[in-house]
């Protein structure tokens, strides 16, 4: 059940608190955005007398963001100690900052590589069979943010109201999405009913499958481990790759983001990864949607490898070639902490 209110502004994560806190009892399932209108989604109904606790938290919600909670560091004096050189020993004990956990795209998934898709605008859609039509450039793999392909999705789209909805129009008319289904793998969308008219579409696609960690602005982003997780049975069909890119001022092409020279590690088989996770895998059996056991390959770091904003370097994560990975599941995951910058 879903309720629609035009107030402005809204913040979400706080909004979600003061629902959470107040007397509704049916938990929220996501927020959306269009059109300046927002639209609350709960799980189930809510009763009308939780409806106008509803109105009464909306019309009291200041739109303000809630802050982050952020543990102090803690620098402790080691008995005086000091280097040969006279230089005070001190010991610095995590955790400080913000921890947090970024989980990428679903490497076997193309329709999951939002970060670096493409938006094509109303472009012809051509009839193919009954009242199914297909991308009269053959545009595959259209961004789906919407049915779990994705770690928390619903806030990609919250914060990016509108983006990734595809929209479908029957001459200069947008149709309702229920007129319709899409497959979004064959870039296709089929009617409910007979259409007349030109049909256009206005979608995101995806050819690169580029996932990007990276520090926000003012931020340090220090990665403390990181896996990947792979169903069984998968089959990598090009290398999966980690490496360090750089955004310079290039001397005749401008501001660009390149490859670091040596930084990329790449892994080609499954040997690769047994290889490389120092603390070998583990095994979650299948369960839920998952039909297929699940191969966890742990990556931890002996000290943490910071990024700072003001270095402009980012860490990729891709196939090469962009050949998707024949999987259930394939995925990378970052344990991070955030802190801010002291730029000196």
């Amino acid at each position: 059940m879903n309720y629609q209110y035009t107030k402005t502004p809204l913040a979400y994560d706080r909004l979600e608190q003061e629902i959470k806190l107040s007397s509704i009892t049916i938990a929220t399932d996501r927020f959306t955005a269009e059109g300046g209108v927002t639209t609350v989604h709960f799980k189930t109904s809510i009763s009308d007398t939780e409806k106008l606790t509803l109105d009464t938290i909306v019309a009291n919600h200041t739109g303000m963001p809630l802050e982050p909670i952020m543990a102090p560091r803690e620098v402790v004096f080691s008995k005086n100690e000091k280097t040969e050189l006279g230089i005070l020993k001190v010991s610095t004990y995590e955790a400080f900052g913000d921890s947090s956990t970024i989980v990428s795209h679903d490497f076997s998934k193309p329709t999951s590589w939002f970060q670096f898709s493409k938006p094509i605008v109303k472009e012809a859609l051509t009839l193919v069979t009954g009242n199914t039509f297909i991308s009269s450039s053959a545009r595959i793999n259209w961004i789906d943010l919407f049915h779990g392909k994705v770690y928390d999705e619903d806030n990609v789209v919250i914060q990016n109201p509108g983006k990734y909805d595809v929209k479908i129009y029957l001459g200069d008319v947008i149709q309702a999405a229920n007129t319709y289904t899409v497959n979004y793998e064959e870039g296709k969308i089929t009617f409910n009913g007979p259409v007349v008219g030109a049909v256009t579409g206005s979608f995101f696609y995806s050819d690169k499958s580029y996932y990007t960690i990276k520090p926000k602005p003012g931020k340090i982003l220090s990665i403390n481990a990181a896996e990947v997780q792979f169903s069984a049975g998968t089959l990598l069909n090009s290398a999966f790759v980690f490496e360090a890119w750089a955004t310079i001022n290039h001397p005749v092409y401008g501001v660009m983001t390149v490859q670091v020279p040596g930084s990329a590690i790449y892994y080609k088989n499954a040997k690769d990864f047994i290889s490389a996770c120092n603390e070998g895998q583990g095994l979650i059996p299948a369960w839920g949607e998952l039909t297929k056991d699940v191969h966890v390959f742990p990556f931890n770091y002996a000290r943490p490898k910071p990024m700072k904003a003001s270095q402009n370097v980012e860490i990729r994560v891709y196939c090469k070639n962009h050949l998707p990975v024949s999987s259930e599941m394939a995925t990378a995951t970052f344990y991070v902490t955030i802190d801010n910058e002291v730029v000196l």
